[in-house]
């Protein structure tokens, strides 16, 4: 077919964080468990989030699954020391967290209706340890995302853009023609370098911040 496939990367892309950097969701998260805790505790709570995605990248990352999802980052957490709140507890914080701080880019939504309305395939893709049933209800929830869209997320299906593979899973499951889908998204190596590299054509989104 001659149809049209523009994908969008989705993190700093699409969407971003009120709180500017990721890491400041656990900061958030240290905060309400350990409203009367000092500094140190809630830093070194923090921390252990960290700490818990880098142990699971060790232990589950390998040659045939490229990606984690969020329970495994919480089965190499140990926040006992600080709080009795369960692990189930404070990954659902984390949810709930990251879909307060997730905020729509509007010319990144004006770039998308525009381009649905030329009659173009949207699809979304991401890098993301968070699960596609959550990311696809924050783009819904801010219009993004609309019946017949396409979502790929690496935690879903073990594969990552930064190796090509994510792409290269969707161009079969699609059978894209690559002269015709063009990417989008903020980080050159995963969003440009590697998709050109494939022959996709890609473009690359940058986003101004302020520095509240």
């Amino acid at each position: 077919g001659n149809t049209t496939y523009y994908s969008y990367d989705i993190f700093d892309t699409c969407l971003v964080r009120a709180c500017g950097n990721p890491l400041c969701v656990f900061d958030i998260m240290a905060n309400r468990i350990l409203p009367d805790k000092n500094i140190a505790c809630k830093m070194d709570f923090a921390q252990e989030r960290i700490n818990g995605e880098l142990r699971a990248r060790s232990k589950y990352v390998n040659s045939i699954n490229e990606e984690i999802t969020l329970e495994q980052i919480y089965s190499c957490c140990d926040f006992s020391i600080w709080t009795n709140w369960s692990n189930k507890k404070i990954q659902d914080l984390e949810l709930y967290v990251e879909s307060e701080m997730l905020l729509p880019v509007y010319s990144m939504q004006k770039d998308i209706l525009k381009h649905r309305a030329e009659g173009a395939k949207i699809i979304f893709i991401s890098d993301m340890y968070l699960d596609d049933t959550f990311i696809r209800a924050i783009l819904v929830k801010y219009g993004m995302f609309q019946d017949g869209d396409l979502l790929f997320v690496s935690s879903n299906y073990g594969l990552c853009k930064s190796t090509g593979n994510l792409y290269r899973h969707v161009k079969d499951k699609l059978s894209i023609d690559h002269k015709r889908w063009i990417h989008c998204g903020d980080n050159f190596y995963s969003d440009v370098f590697i998709p050109k590299r494939l022959g996709i054509k890609a473009c690359c989104v940058k986003h101004t911040y302020t520095y509240y």
